[in-house]
């Protein structure tokens, strides 16, 4: 797929695609091409992140994730979510993305109930049903997504 012409949203999308299966290169092929898109975004700070931390490159990763801390600015909870998820770390997305509910982010609907940037990842979490609850949304999640 030509990288070149691709949104930045869509960029994150396949790179978490790529990221949940464990295609490692093709996921930060796409986070590098969101990041080069929007870089002060920070879904996709976050999704390059996350990408980062799975292929090794920690002290690059930790630099990003840096830029959304302490996350208290509107997206940063979200993106410091994808960190989380990437990082198999469920209990501290739980946390993240509590917050981003709180923001009335729009990307976490996104995330969870669609589930292929990671929200599949979300709904295996004892804390799935209560991330629901807050959403106002199914405490189940939808197999044919």
């Amino acid at each position: 797929m030509d990288v070149g012409i691709m949104s930045s949203v869509a960029a994150v999308v396949l790179s978490g695609n790529h990221l949940a299966r464990g295609a490692i290169p093709e996921s930060l092929r796409f986070a590098e091409t969101a990041y080069a898109r929007s870089p002060r975004s920070p879904w996709t700070i976050g999704q390059l992140a996350a990408a980062l931390a799975r292929s090794g490159q920690l002290e690059r990763s930790n630099v990003l994730a840096d830029q959304l801390r302490p996350g208290t600015a509107f997206g940063a909870p979200f993106g410091l979510a994808l960190v989380a998820i990437g990082a198999g770390d469920l209990d501290l997305a739980a946390d993240w993305l509590e917050k981003a509910i709180e923001q009335r982010d729009i990307w976490v609907s996104f995330l969870l109930n669609v589930g292929n940037i990671g929200g599949r990842v979300m709904w295996s979490s004892p804390r799935w049903p209560g991330l629901a609850g807050l959403m106002n949304v199914s405490g189940r999640a939808q197999s044919s997504v």
